[in-house]
């Protein structure tokens, strides 16, 4: 339902530097209220690693963005941009770094 605005904000945002975006939620379904928790551990794990895992059940996107699907994906250790657009519009955003391994 949000995933072409969510793709909007990061195709505005990034003009033609958009990053490989990927998500946890096909795999993790609607969690409710912990779903942005999750994403923040998700997120924080990437930045540290530099893995981004596969974004599952994403078959057919309605959207042009590099997403990551055909399993994890190597993109260096740095920061990561964490959104969730939740029921009724409720928005969540955080810049999560890495850190030192």
């Amino acid at each position: 339902m949000y995933d072409p605005l969510e793709a909007r904000a990061i195709e505005e945002h990034f003009g033609s530097s958009v990053p490989p975006v990927h998500s946890i939620k096909g795999g993790l379904g609607q969690t409710g209220a912990v779903t942005p928790v999750l994403q923040v551990i998700a997120a924080a794990r990437t930045a540290t690693v530099g893995l981004a895992p596969p974004t599952v059940n994403c078959e057919y996107p309605e959207v042009s963005l590099d997403i990551v699907r055909d399993g994890a994906r190597r993109l260096g250790p740095g920061p990561v941009l964490c959104q969730a657009i939740g029921f009724g519009g409720h928005y969540f955003g955080a810049s999560v770094v890495g850190a030192a391994t």
